[in-house]
């Protein structure tokens, strides 16, 4: 089953220096989806970032193998932007549903939540959550950084997602509501239009 992977950060260069950067990004989500394994990629923004990361990169991956690929290897990182990012994480994340899909449609934003591990472990968070907003999608922490112990997400026009996920007793989280810098490249993030 393919994994979620993730990357959140924050930009501290000037406006114009994040406009050239996020032309960069998108350059190199072409580059990802290259690689052998990189299934699909969308990068989000959000302006109401409570953890100080509000770039949000999402991938959708064979295996963790891909981490390890030379291919991988020869091109990974923020190569000459790396002095201007901080708070960079990166999470690899193993689904509780088959659908992994994050793929926004056109005018559609993206909720995500990042849950710590509370007194209940990541999957109780996530099926407590998704027994209390049907259609959300989850997946707990598989590697990686382990900046999370959990992720929630659901793309959708913005009157649906505008009502912040239930945050479920105990647990730390960092929740916003993202719009896409991007389209969804690569064919399994989208989602059956309709």
């Amino acid at each position: 089953m393919p994994l979620l992977y993730a990357v959140r950060c924050r930009f501290t260069g000037d406006a114009g220096a994040e406009a050239e950067w996020d032309r960069w990004y998108l350059g190199h989500l072409r580059v990802l989806i290259g690689v052998p394994g990189f299934l699909s990629a969308q990068r989000f923004r959000t302006s109401d970032s409570p953890d100080q990361r509000p770039h949000l990169a999402l991938y959708l991956v064979e295996s963790e193998r891909v981490f390890t690929s030379p291919e991988y290897l020869a091109v990974w990182g923020f190569s000459a932007w790396r002095p201007r990012i901080d708070r960079w994480t990166r999470d690899l994340l193993e689904p509780l549903q088959p659908d992994l899909g994050f793929a926004t449609a056109d005018g559609e934003l993206l909720r995500a939540a990042f849950f710590s591990e509370g007194p209940e472990p990541a999957g109780g968070i996530l099926r407590w959550l998704l027994s209390r907003r049907p259609g959300v999608k989850g997946a707990v922490s598989a590697g990686l950084d382990r900046s999370c112990a959990a992720v929630a997400w659901e793309s959708a026009p913005p009157y649906q997602v505008q009502e912040p996920f239930p945050e479920p007793p105990g647990a730390t989280v960092a929740q916003a509501l993202y719009r896409p810098l991007t389209p969804c490249l690569g064919t399994a993030g989208q989602r059956a239009a309709g």
